[in-house]
């Protein structure tokens, strides 16, 4: 199965940078855009919005576009490559990134976590996996 659009959401940790190196590696062609996609958590509301919170927000915004364009460097060949930040809680946003983005997979990296229900992967990977419309694949990063 070949996949045109793909979808790999970032938080800079290990693990997401290996899930892109997975997508780049598994499906990166020159017939396929990826969209690099950052969540900046606990976005400002419009009283914060006109004072420092607004000023740090705006600053995490712009270093982390400033991320996504030098990892989107690393997918030479590729159609194309989206650089995207967007503010709100990560599971959602990715959903809704994913159908804005008219995306046919998504490629997550799973940090994992103790709760019970969620124990092979983290929250995120866990709430995305279940609601996302189009396929999703998980990677998980080896343990040394």
């Amino acid at each position: 199965m070949e996949f045109e659009r793909v979808l790999v959401p970032l938080d800079f940790s290990d693990s997401s940078r290996h899930a892109l190196e997975v997508a780049l590696k598994r499906f990166g062609s020159p017939q396929t855009t990826f969209v690099l996609l950052h969540v900046v958590e606990n976005a400002p509301t419009p009283s914060d919005d006109d004072g420092m919170m607004g000023d740090l927000y705006a600053r995490a915004q712009d270093v982390a576009h400033n991320k996504l364009v030098n990892l989107a460097r690393t997918a030479a060949g590729c159609k194309a490559v989206t650089p995207v930040v967007e503010y709100g809680r990560s599971g959602a946003t990715i959903v809704r990134a994913a159908k804005a983005h008219e995306v046919d997979l998504v490629v997550l990296g799973s940090h994992g976590t103790s709760s019970l229900s969620k124990a092979f992967f983290g929250a995120t990977t866990y709430y995305v996996a279940r609601r996302i419309h189009c396929s999703c694949l998980i990677v998980k990063l080896k343990e040394e």
